[in-house]
């Protein structure tokens, strides 16, 4: 049986949820279980994240950051798309605030992936009259794989794109790695409460606040959100008054960096200090 666990932003930016993502990967591993790391939906901008763009370009693909160290951390050769089967590429950095037409109107490419009959499978998307030059060059890359690409001209059609292919994509892929590990961690997308109703099958919720980690019963916490509105649009300030956390963790303080040298040291010392917590929830039993 396959344990699941989700780890929500307590801010929307720079929470440390991709630090603590990985370092509760990398400590379930070293106790010996098979986890691995699915971020079911991600944004990211080109010029911020641009040495992810530069290996977008190089490889062909599309991702970010985020997928990029969850693949790390997980230690398999599973390609990028299952591990984040929804990715949005915007052509500015830009805050969600939970409104869909953020997104749309800073679109630069996205992408839903799919696993079919054994085999990945993607559609690319793009806004019509698509101007940004970095953008505009990854889209001519793409269009030279036998994928399919979409030009949409309106925020109907990007809701109606999400709406078509948003469930299938994240649940393909959530099925598909279910069968490869004993814990599955979905990081959400920035400070969204329910990036994907696989959340529904969480053990433990934890929501991380730089150097202070509250941790729900899952159950308890799904159960606490309803009525609180459409949970795709709830955000972690829409419920951190409401619902009281089961454990609280400190951590050593995080600091934001992109650097890869920095955010190893950092794991490496969450590591170390989240092996007492993962022990206190019996997450590192011999049996999960």
């Amino acid at each position: 049986m396959t344990t699941v666990i989700s780890v929500l932003g307590a801010k929307e930016f720079d929470s440390g949820k991709t630090t603590l993502s990985t370092s509760l990967i990398l400590t379930l591993i070293k106790k010996g279980k098979s986890a691995i790391g699915f971020k079911p939906i991600a944004g990211h901008e080109c010029i911020e994240q641009y040495d992810f763009y530069l290996k977008n370009i190089q490889e062909s693909k599309l991702y970010g950051h985020d997928a990029y160290f969850l693949r790390i951390a997980s230690q398999t050769k599973l390609p990028i798309e299952v591990i984040n089967p929804v990715d949005v590429m915007t052509k500015y950095n830009l805050k969600f605030e939970g409104h869909y037409s953020n997104i749309y109107d800073n679109l630069g490419i996205g992408r839903f992936s799919f696993y079919e009959k054994g085999k990945i499978k993607n559609v690319y998307y793009y806004r019509k009259g698509l101007k940004d030059k970095l953008c505009i060059k990854l889209l001519n890359k793409l269009k030279t794989k036998d994928e399919e690409i979409l030009e949409i001209s309106s925020f109907e059609e990007f809701l109606g794109l999400h709406k078509k292919y948003y469930e299938k994509s994240v649940s393909s892929m959530f099925n598909f790695i279910k069968e490869l590990s004993n814990i599955i961690l979905i990081e959400s997308f920035n400070d969204s409460v329910y990036p994907a109703q696989q959340v529904e099958e969480s053990k433990f919720i934890f929501v991380c606040n730089l150097n202070e980690i509250y941790v729900y019963e899952g159950k308890q916490f799904l159960e606490s959100i309803k009525g609180l509105g459409d949970p795709f649009l709830l955000r972690v300030k829409d419920i951190n008054e409401k619902i009281k956390p089961n454990y609280t963790f400190k951590l050593p303080l995080l600091i934001s960096t992109e650097d890869e040298k920095q955010l190893e040291k950092q794991i490496k010392e969450y590591t170390f200090e989240l092996e007492k917590a993962l022990d206190q929830l019996k997450l590192t039993n011999n049996v999960t």
